[in-house]
């Protein structure tokens, strides 16, 4: 009995062994979505409503790529109905791929800052890290935004507790519907003016010394860099930034 059982077990092992060595190997290495330029900047870029802008990438895999993907979002991530509609998607092949695309942006886009996303997949399935790019879209009839004070060309040094003093303008032929000013991403200076009830073309900066909104540091805030923003909304939507940095000593 044990002569016959020893026969009846060697033909099975060889059988899993036959069956684990025809196994295909899984990926589970990500490709890699790169080099994304958009007319030869890195990072972050100036497009205008009405014109195209060229976008260029690599992208690479350790056996095969299968697809890239690029997206226009809000600057919060959102899809985004103030610019024109693009969630492109190309199935490629090979393991190295480079690509020089051409987009034209609808003339009724909204002026504002906006998010370019682009990844690439494998033939595994697998996805690559998203790489994300900055675009500031202008429109012609967006508002103008005039800084006299201070000087956002260079980072603003200032101490706790200080008051910024801000001068300068903000335009628009067809009206404004709202101006804000916001330092630090934490919120540490948050106030807008809306402009609901009358067609105003014309917004002294100065205004934000008014009605208690004087721009007041908090005298407990830590020193080190925070971004600090003016930014315009007009009467069709569009968004004009002014970004700036504020140092506390």
């Amino acid at each position: 009995m044990k002569r016959s059982g020893s026969y009846a077990i060697l033909p099975a092992i060889g059988l899993l062994f036959l069956l684990t060595a025809c196994q295909k190997p899984t990926d589970d290495v990500r490709p890699v979505f790169k080099n994304l330029t958009v007319d030869g900047a890195t990072g972050r870029a100036a497009v205008t409503a009405g014109t195209a802008f060229t976008v260029e990438f690599d992208a690479t895999d350790e056996t095969a790529l299968s697809q890239y993907r690029l997206r226009i979002t809000d600057s919060l991530g959102n899809p985004s109905d103030r610019v024109y509609s693009l969630n492109y998607i190309a199935d490629i092949t090979g393991n190295r791929y480079h690509e020089n695309l051409h987009f034209t942006i609808d003339s009724m886009a909204t002026a504002g800052i906006y998010r370019l996303l682009g990844e690439a997949l494998d033939a595994e399935g697998n996805t690559s890290t998203k790489a994300y790019f900055v675009l500031d879209m202008f429109h012609e009839d967006q508002a103008n935004i005039t800084i006299t004070s201070p000087d956002f060309s260079a980072p603003v040094a200032v101490d706790a507790g200080d008051t910024i003093v801000l001068q300068g303008s903000v335009t628009d032929a067809a009206g404004l519907s709202e101006v804000t000013v916001n330092i630090g991403a934490a919120a540490v200076y948050p106030t807008t003016f809306h402009f609901t009830d009358t067609v105003l073309t014309h917004f002294d900066l100065s205004g934000f010394h008014t009605d208690d909104r004087y721009i007041v540091l908090p005298g407990t805030l830590a020193a080190g860099s925070y971004p600090m923003y003016v930014q315009a909304t007009n009467a069709y939507g569009h968004i004009t930034r002014r970004d700036g940095v504020v140092v506390v000593r």
